[in-house]
């Protein structure tokens, strides 16, 4: 809890306090758009009494999230996360994304490598033999001519 620095003839603005060391309360960060909005409401209608219990709830859980965000946020700032020693280079993958990632990087493995491809090999190979006989008749049409 943090204690506010006033003069001793000063008041404090929230709980009246007139002293040095004021501890009302800890002072809060942002906690985002959802929380304010929800403070807002209950401003406007009264108090979080006034409130329904699915909106209070649903002020809780807003209330949550963004605590949740915060504690990951200045979490993030101390542990620095290394990437994953997978094919996804993530943490967070399904089943079929990982698989996909597997496939992706054998397909650029065998471009790397020089892998046999059969399909392209006989493509290759029907494209040869169609010059071939294409020469061929060329010649044959020359010596006729």
């Amino acid at each position: 809890m943090k204690t506010k620095k006033l003069k001793s003839w000063q008041k404090c603005e929230s709980c009246g306090w007139k002293g040095e060391d004021c501890t009302c309360g800890p002072e809060y960060p942002a906690l985002g758009k959802d929380v304010l909005a929800f403070r807002k409401l209950a401003e406007k209608e009264g108090g979080l009494k006034a409130l329904s219990i699915m909106a209070r709830k649903a002020y809780g859980n807003a209330v949550l999230n963004a605590v949740r965000k915060l504690q990951a946020a200045s979490l993030r700032k101390v542990f620095v996360e290394k990437p994953a020693h997978c094919a996804s280079g993530t943490n967070f993958n399904s089943g079929k994304a990982i698989l996909a990632a597997v496939a992706a990087q054998n397909a650029a493995k065998a471009k790397t490598l020089g892998i046999f491809n059969q399909q392209a090999a006989n493509m290759k190979y029907e494209a040869a033999m169609a010059l071939k006989q294409a020469l061929a008749a060329q010649a044959e049409f020359k010596q006729a001519a």
